[in-house]
């Protein structure tokens, strides 16, 4: 095999010089699909949601401040600004739940229905999230992709995206009535 059969192999390009078909990695097979184990832990991974804590805490600060409230003489406006911290981690907790239950409905509807097409990687910008001591913490992907002439930004914490180079054609997963949704197929492998 020549250096440049595997360079226009990697590269997304068939022998004759036209764009190869397309390979689908994780075997999803023809729409509409069931999500099997490593679609699901994709699903979840890439939905991480923190309404367990804003929870945990709005029972903590509540039970707190009913603790207070047992040992103090009863004021409505004590009751109001007592239980406004509580109600206010509730509110976050419902907020954060029901973003992240749309947000896994959305990927769950494109894993299920969407089609395996190839996407071109425009640009890729990676930002560092840096910690205490300016320590990188996380790192969080902006990946520009070309997907039948429309251009979709995927972001993500994935660390597999800093696989992806400029000029690279992908296989994704995409849904024409979610076009902000879209998914890189080696990523439900790993």
């Amino acid at each position: 095999m020549d250096n440049r059969d595997v360079a226009e192999a990697y590269w997304g390009r068939a022998p004759t010089g036209g764009p190869r078909p397309v390979v689908d990695v994780a075997n999803l097979g023809p729409p509409p699909r069931t999500l099997e184990r490593p679609v699901l832990d994709y699903i979840r991974k890439a939905t991480r949601s923190s309404t367990w804590l804003w929870g945990t805490l709005a029972i903590l600060f509540g039970a707190g401040d009913l603790n207070v409230l047992w040992a103090m003489p009863f004021s409505l406006g004590l009751l109001l600004r007592l239980l406004l911290v509580p109600l206010a981690f509730a509110g976050v907790a419902v907020y954060t739940g029901t973003r992240v239950r749309k947000r896994r409905a959305a990927l769950r509807r494109v894993l299920t229905s969407g089609q395996v097409l190839p996407a071109e990687v425009q640009s890729i910008r990676a930002v560092q999230i840096r910690g205490r001591y300016g320590r990188v913490v996380r790192v969080r992907y902006h990946v520009q992709l070309l997907v039948e002439s429309r251009s979709i930004e995927l972001v993500s914490y994935h660390s597999g995206l800093s696989l992806l180079q400029v000029g690279l054609v992908e296989p994704v997963v995409w849904l024409p009535e979610l076009p902000d949704v879209i998914v890189p197929t080696y990523l439900l492998v790993s």
